[in-house]
């Protein structure tokens, strides 16, 4: 079970379970996106986890980034100024002000 839509709140991890003739049962968190349970015909993949893609991938070879340039490149991947910003509330990320201009320190992102 994979979760595709969220509004208002953090999105949960995917769930298994299965079933048997014994019933119903829970497995727990399972990692799949809902493309892969889809076969690859889902649609687009959700902006919230582009937008934290988008973070982890930054992190890999920024400790720090103007916060502008994160905005621009967001928006060049459709990815709106709040999507991003509640991405970066769930991942942890700090911002800083540096004289007159806001960065984002990118090296302590929760995974």
């Amino acid at each position: 079970m994979v979760q595709i839509k969220n509004n208002l709140a953090a999105f949960g991890h995917p769930k298994a379970f299965a079933l048997s003739e014994d019933g119903f049962q829970w497995l727990g968190d399972y990692e799949i996106t809902a493309d892969e349970v889809l076969g690859g015909i889902a649609p687009k993949a959700n902006k919230m986890e582009q937008a934290k893609r988008l973070l982890r991938e930054l992190a890999e070879a920024n400790n720090a980034m103007q916060s502008n340039e994160i905005f621009s490149l967001a928006d060049e991947q459709g990815i709106s100024k709040r999507t991003l910003e509640n991405a970066k509330k769930e991942l942890g990320v700090r911002a800083k002000r540096i004289n007159n201009t806001w960065y984002w320190e990118l090296d302590k992102i929760r995974q």
